[in-house]
């Protein structure tokens, strides 16, 4: 995965599934797999499910399909289920998280948060990067507080977070 200023590579990569190629599309179905970084920070025990990059035609994908996308890293499990647009990037997903272990996915996505614990439930992520939208329940452990059913609906701006709805 490429990003400004940096890239994220991924060796001992071993899949088994399904690829089709079409004039505008890609699309891979797992039966298994897994892998991990070249830094070593982030490994995928087991993947399953489908990932299809569509439109914008040369080879170059305009949305990113996830179909009961199933990753399991060493300590965090979750299902993935909706769209990645990638010009303008936007979000429109479902993550259903089985448990996430918090520390394990901020390292995976380069995050800083000074949390820990796990959590479980569903979430509906909707946005783009600079204002993303979470709504849903979750239950677990979050820095040491434990959450029975909190109910959120939140929007992520960098560096703020504002709720509309947040209920225990």
């Amino acid at each position: 995965m490429q990003e400004q200023n940096r890239a994220h590579v991924l060796r001992g990569i071993e899949t088994a599934g399904r690829l089709r190629a079409g004039p505008d599309s890609i699309v891979a179905h797992f039966d298994g797999g897994s892998g991990q970084d070249l830094a070593g920070i982030v490994s995928v025990r087991s993947l399953s499910g489908g990932i299809a990059l569509v439109g914008g035609g040369e080879g170059r994908g305009s949305r990113i399909l996830l179909d009961n996308l199933r990753v399991d890293l060493e300590e965090s499990s979750f299902l993935l289920e909706g769209t990645v647009d990638l010009d303008p990037v936007r979000f429109d997903a479902r993550i259903d998280a089985e448990p996430i272990d918090i520390e394990e996915i901020a390292l995976a996505l380069r995050m800083e948060t000074g949390h820990f614990g796990e959590l479980q439930g569903s979430l509906l992520v909707r946005g783009r990067p600079d204002s993303i939208r979470v709504a849903g329940t979750l239950n677990g452990i979050l820095s040491g507080f434990a959450l029975d059913e909190l109910d959120l609906d939140v929007v992520v701006v960098p560096g703020t977070v504002s709720y509309t709805h947040l209920r225990a």
